[in-house]
């Protein structure tokens, strides 16, 4: 196993950065078991990835113990956005707008930024479903979805500018992306991820294999 370990730290890109040994690549935070630096192509202004210099292949890797990893992680993430400028994280959130059918059956579902000050006050009525996510997007993509065998947090800010052709690669409850949020929940509760068979095909990257839901609107979801 430790032949293993080494060979993989020889060859894994995240893993020379971490301990490194890739001089092309700026460290922007590090401490004796993260380090953080730029996504090498960003899908929004503030695009950063925390991973563990211990190597860890993905998320799927991962069981209760390593709930304080994930937390620290995020934390560092959110630390680097803070020190880049990002300070207020609660600005803007994100309600998701549902479509009825004329027969009662949900049909479509589009993303639309909304100022907390309108959720407040009562401004949302048309909003049928109560989801929220804050202007930073922080998550890890799932097999077969990874770009890196190691375990690397996207860290993302401000989420109503990702990239037109990427937002759905950062789409939240989907099989392609886990919020933080949601897999220390999922590792809490010991949860298997549920990856469909659809998930399985990467050749897809706007079909089934993006969803939970049942079918999005991407022209709603580019604007964001």
């Amino acid at each position: 196993m430790g032949n293993m370990a080494r060979n993989k730290s020889e060859t894994c890109i995240f893993c020379l950065i971490a301990n490194d040994q890739d001089k092309e690549t700026e460290i922007i935070k590090k401490n004796k078991e993260l380090v953080c630096f730029r996504d090498i192509d960003p899908a929004a202004p503030h695009h950063y990835l925390v991973v563990p210099i211990q190597h860890i292949h993905s998320c799927l890797s991962l069981h209760s113990g390593h709930i304080g990893l994930v937390k620290r992680m995020a934390e560092m993430g959110k630390t680097v956005l803070h020190d880049q400028g990002v300070t207020d994280m609660k600005d803007i959130r994100f309600l998701l707008h549902e479509t009825a059918h004329p027969a009662g059956i949900s049909c479509n579902w589009s993303w639309h930024p909304v100022p907390v000050r309108d959720i407040a006050q009562g401004h949302c009525k048309a909003f049928t479903t109560s989801t929220f996510y804050f202007v930073a997007r922080l998550g890890f993509h799932q097999p077969p979805f990874t770009s890196v065998d190691h375990l690397h947090l996207h860290v993302l800010a401000p989420s109503s500018q990702i990239s037109e052709c990427m937002q759905y690669k950062f789409i939240p409850r989907t099989n392609r992306f886990v919020t933080e949020e949601c897999l220390q929940k999922r590792l809490k509760d010991n949860a298997p991820p549920v990856i469909s068979e659809e998930s399985l095909n990467p050749n897809e990257p706007h079909g089934k294999d993006a969803l939970c839901f049942p079918c999005w609107n991407t022209t709603a979801m580019a604007a964001l």
